[in-house]
């Protein structure tokens, strides 16, 4: 459900507020929310009896202030880094200064040194904001955290799978700036760094939780949908160099981690991995950036491809530059969201591509 809409039962509080905005009365009527009721939005304006004021956060004094109120400890850099990271909200860091306090000897240094902004009361108030969020809403914060940088609406509507409309996607940017989940800037939307680390975690773990998918040989013909694997890459080939550092460090890695941990060696998550390949095949239907989410995998993994077939495939957003091409069977491919060597260094390899299909899904 978009923002402004009201719960079964709720509805006659939008007709009270609009008949507060709209009717003329000596009162002043002061509401406080995390995000704007759509007949507030809709009366709004600087010249017009109803007003809508966007609360930021608090200064680094300010923020520090209350820090220092708790008892924590810290030099002026850490205080700031601190107020900055959870955007100066006064309860998130009444909440980040307690848990220093039990767990940390009371020293900013020693939190921030775990590198983990999300926990406890703080993962709680996230995820009772998530999870109200309507389903392309979703979508789109993931999306917003797998760039790492502001997205415009024109590369929103090139990446989001399966696609959406301009006017849908537009309606959904606009509830999640009501919402105060997103920022808009000059180059397009961004998140802040306490949310892009929240939904960091939560991409990281629903990855896991597809990849990790087990075949059980009672029921083989099942096949789930991997709608993670499907719906977005976690690296993307054709991004720029930042962005691609910036997926590896905070997306990739962590999630090869995890899967080494899980089944011992990257030769094992290779054998996992291929099994998810060959139940793909059984999706009827376009894949979206599944396939070419494995085989990136299987690259940072160092695992040899020689002889792999991914003929007929939508290798979308893989990076294929470090492949010899000519021991790979990418017949009828969809490589036109791949990247491979910019200089081919044979004239086979030349001809093998110009023989390759480039179709769209």
């Amino acid at each position: 459900m978009l923002t402004g809409n009201y719960r079964n039962g709720y509805e006659e509080y939008g007709q009270l507020l609009r008949q507060l905005g709209e009717i003329n009365h000596q009162s002043c009527i002061l509401i406080t929310s995390r995000e704007t009721p759509q007949k507030i939005a809709v009366l709004a304006g600087n010249l017009l009896p109803v007003r809508v004021f966007n609360l930021k956060g608090l200064d680094s004094q300010a923020g520090e202030e209350i820090l220092k109120l708790k008892q924590v400890k810290g030099s002026s850099l850490e205080y700031k880094k601190l107020v900055r990271d959870y955007s100066g909200n006064p309860l998130l860091l009444k909440l980040v200064a307690t848990s220093i306090q039990d767990l940390f000897n009371n020293s900013i240094a020693e939190f921030i040194s775990e590198n983990h902004l999300i926990f406890n009361g703080i993962k709680a108030i996230l995820d009772q904001q998530f999870n109200h969020l309507s389903d392309l809403e979703q979508k789109i914060m993931y999306w917003l955290t797998i760039e790492g940088q502001s997205v415009s609406v024109k590369q929103l509507i090139e990446n989001v799978f399966p696609p959406v409309s301009e006017a849908l996607l537009l309606e959904t940017l606009e509830s999640l700036q009501r919402r105060s989940l997103i920022e808009k800037e000059n180059l397009g939307f961004t998140q802040t760094h306490l949310i892009r680390a929240y939904i960091t975690e939560k991409i990281i773990e629903d990855f896991y939780q597809d990849l990790t998918w087990e075949y059980d040989k009672k029921t083989p013909r099942y096949c789930p949908l991997f709608l993670i694997l499907q719906n977005y890459p976690i690296f993307q080939a054709t991004a720029t160099d930042s962005v691609r550092e910036y997926q590896n460090s905070s997306l990739v890695q962590p999630l090869i981690q995890k899967l080494v941990a899980r089944y011992n060696s990257p030769e094992d998550v290779a054998e996992q991995l291929n099994i998810i390949l060959i139940k793909l095949r059984e999706i009827q239907g376009p894949c979206g950036y599944a396939f070419g989410t494995l085989i990136n995998l299987l690259c940072f993994l160092n695992i040899d491809l020689v002889g792999a077939d991914f003929s007929e495939l939508p290798l979308w957003e893989a990076d294929l530059s470090s492949l010899n091409l000519e021991q790979i069977n990418l017949k009828n491919c969809d490589l036109t969201k791949s990247i491979f060597r910019e200089k081919l260094e044979t004239n086979r390899e030349t001809r093998f591509l110009r023989e390759t299909r480039f179709l769209r899904c």
